[in-house]
């Protein structure tokens, strides 16, 4: 990936875009922003009690691997992207919001981030979801 000052800024994605998750069966979670190096999602206690059986706590040093599958813009090609668990937080009662870090992208999963990330970054109107 490329390495520049916007690297780590997390986009607002307009509406909420279902993320598949595998981890013990296929999990939908909402994709709230997304930057070049990871994203940010949200999902419900019942959800995050299956992705995460078993688990105190989550912090970098003590990271849980995770692969997802998602759409972004225009693309009609799923971004497939193995990732790292980091951080959970919770933001109300029933609500918890997931930091991801990617580990591994494919080529065009790259380009169809950093597109995504640029056209928000710059105000353009190609950050409608598919």
């Amino acid at each position: 990936m490329k390495r520049n000052l916007i690297y780590h800024t997390l986009v607002a994605v307009d509406s909420a875009i279902p993320v598949f998750t595998c981890r013990q069966g296929s999990h939908i979670t909402q994709l709230e922003s997304i930057a070049r190096d990871g994203a940010l999602l949200s999902a419900d206690r019942q959800t995050l009690d299956q992705l995460l059986p078993n688990h105190a706590g989550i912090a970098p040093k003590t990271s849980v691997h995770m692969d997802i599958s998602f759409k972004l813009g225009h693309s009609d090609l799923a971004v497939n992207a193995s990732c790292s668990l980091i951080a959970v937080r919770r933001l109300c009662r029933d609500r918890y919001e997931l930091k991801l870090v990617f580990d591994n992208l494919e080529e065009h999963a790259e380009s169809v981030i950093d597109t995504f990330v640029q056209a928000a970054l710059h105000g353009q109107d190609q950050r409608k979801v598919a």
